[in-house]
This record gives C-alpha cells, sequence and structure tokens, in this order.
C-alpha cells in the first residue's frame, strides 16, 4: 500500500553502496529490494543507478572528481523520484549503487544525511574480464591485435586500482563496512548482518534464499561466477594483468586479494 498525502515529506534512508562496474552491485541491490521497504530509483538496464536521471552524471565525465553538480536539481530530482514511488509502495530506504558514486560521495552524503555507505569490490581478474567481454563487441575482440588487448587489459586494470584505491580510503575515513563480491556469493546473509549493525535490526528483512533475475542472466541463486570469468583469461592476459598489480599489493590485501598463481 503506498503513501498518498499529497503533502508527504519523508525523507528517504539512502543506501550508498560503493562499488566499481561489474562488481555484483545489481545482485547486491536486487537481494536489498526483496524487502518490501527498499527500492531503487531507476530501473531497467540503468537499475539501480540515479545517476542517469541527472544530465550532468549521465556524461563520460561522471568519473570525474572535479566534475561539478547542481546539488538542488540532484536533491529535487531524487527526491521527486522517490515520494512517486511512495505513491504505490510504502518505500523508506533507496538503493543507489552508481559507480563513479565513490569519486563524490562526501557531497552526497551533505545532500542527504539520512544515509547508510557500504563498501563493494570484486576480485581484479574476474573484474577485469567481465569489463573486458561485456564492453567489447565479440567482433571487435576475434580481430584484436595482442597489442591492442594487452594496452585495453592494462587500462582496465589501472582503472580497477584507481577505484580501489578510492574505495580503501573511503572504508577507512567514513569507517564503512566492506563487502566483497566473494564474500557475499559465499553467503549472502552477510548483507543482512551488515544492515542489522549499521541501521537498526530488523528495519530491512531480506529473503536470502530467492532466486534473482541479474542483467541478462536467467533468474538463478547467488554464484560466484569469479572462476568463469578467469577462465576467458589467456596465460598472457593474466601475466599482464599480474604486472599491472604487483605493486599494488597492500592494496590488494586490504580487500583480501592476491597475485594470480596457477
Amino acid at each position: 500500500m503506498g503513501i498518498t498525502h499529497s503533502e508527504d515529506r519523508t525523507e528517504p534512508h539512502f543506501i550508498f553502496l560503493l562499488t566499481p562496474p561489474n562488481s555484483g552491485s545489481t545482485a547486491i541491490s536486487k537481494l536489498l529490494q526483496t524487502s518490501k521497504n527498499v527500492a531503487s530509483l531507476t530501473e531497467g538496464r540503468q537499475y539501480g543507478e540515479g545517476q542517469w536521471l541527472i544530465d550532468e552524471l549521465s556524461t563520460k565525465d561522471r568519473w570525474n572528481r572535479k566534475l561539478v553538480v547542481d546539488k538542488e536539481n540532484l536533491r529535487t530530482v531524487w527526491l521527486n523520484k522517490f515520494h512517486k514511488i511512495r505513491r504505490t509502495r510504502n518505500v523508506e530506504f533507496i538503493i543507489e549503487k552508481s559507480p563513479p558514486n565513490m569519486m563524490r560521495i562526501d557531497m552526497y552524503q551533505k545532500t542527504f544525511p539520512n544515509h547508510t555507505i557500504i563498501i563493494n569490490n570484486r576480485n581484479p581478474y574476474a573484474s577485469v574480464s567481465s569489463v573486458l567481454y561485456r564492453y567489447t563487441p565479440a567482433s571487435v575482440l576475434d580481430t584484436m591485435t595482442s597489442a591492442t588487448r594487452r594496452e585495453k587489459l592494462k587500462k582496465i586494470t589501472l582503472n580497477w586500482l584507481k577505484r580501489s584505491e578510492v574505495l580503501k580510503n573511503h572504508a577507512i575515513t567514513k569507517n564503512a563496512p566492506l563487502i566483497t563480491y566473494e564474500k557475499f556469493c559465499a553467503n549472502p546473509a552477510i548483507l543482512q548482518n551488515v544492515l542489522d549493525r549499521n541501521i537498526s535490526r530488523g528495519a530491512i528483512n531480506l529473503k536470502t534464499s530467492i532466486d534473482l533475475k541479474v542483467k541478462d542472466y536467467p533468474p538463478q541463486s547467488i554464484s560466484n561466477f569469479n572462476s568463469v570469468q578467469i577462465e576467458r583469461l589467456s596465460k598472457n592476459d593474466l601475466l599482464v594483468i599480474s604486472n599491472e598489480l604487483k605493486d599494488q599489493l597492500t592494496l590488494l590485501s586490504f580487500f583480501g586479494y592476491n597475485l594470480f598463481t596457477d
């Protein structure tokens, strides 16, 4: 049952999931929304990413930390969407997982004081493979030279490192809980535990055993696809990625990751 009062001024509680792309955030978002009082501002391919409602955040410049965002417009647009949802559902929480949010989370915290921050990350090899194969057409991959593939892998890996450094800083300075893709897949109830510790026990109730529809995959239980992704990489691919990671062992260790070994 929704809220019909025309003067509803309820402030949403935003759950900001700070995450790199292709790191299981859609599954986390979907699981959060098995609780009746949790929703996202966007649906479809833009699922759970309110950035697509804001012009400045819908450009390639959205990863630029210095990007100027109209905070009043942001607040107005997101609140209007929240209250529109509340006209049909009694929603209290909004999951917001736009990956570039990590670059301006301080601004979001000030704009929406009622919030919780959760950090997420994924094994770099699986993450790099997922990005490579999801955003590069098969026809391009099939004709790509070794040198071009190597440079592409290096770029994707460097992006993972830069974003992971940002996430590490937020986890430390904001004392934000960390949920890695691997731990979440192994035990989805870890998300319920984090919510109970950081919001209040029972405020959100998840159905952790439900099958979820994620992206273009059929509905299924939460599973770890790291091995599937890593198997798509050649030995040379793994060496290229490892070469970029080898001087960042402390960062890898923070998230529980290591260099790949056969």
